[in-house]
């Protein structure tokens, strides 16, 4: 664990700060970003970022595509790995929250 200081504007009730340790969502979200999730907003939602529990892999963050017709969510990462499919009832997957904001260096 480390210690990093939240402008007041930026935290609020409900929140979770991580810290980025992959290159999955660059250039979007580079590697050691701090991460705020608001783990108020854990319905996902299409096109949008959320930090998901999936089992046996952890925390993952992630863009979640939802494909109604096949009854499925489409998780991508920005890097051009390929993307993953998991049913929307699926066991092990998790959501703890919506993406809010990223403090990271240019």
């Amino acid at each position: 664990m480390e210690t990093v200081t939240i402008p007041d504007r930026l935290h609020f009730p409900g929140l979770l700060v991580v810290r980025m340790e992959d290159a999955s969502m660059e250039p979007v979200i580079r590697r050691h970003a701090f991460v705020g999730i608001d783990r108020r907003r854990t319905t996902l939602a299409s096109g949008e970022l959320y930090a998901l529990d999936i089992v046996p892999e952890g925390l993952v963050l992630i863009r979640v595509m939802v494909d109604t017709e096949n009854r499925r969510y489409v998780l991508q990462s920005e890097n051009g790995q390929p993307p993953r499919h998991y049913p929307f009832a699926a066991p092990g997957l998790t959501s703890l929250g919506r993406v809010v904001w990223v403090i990271q260096e240019l």
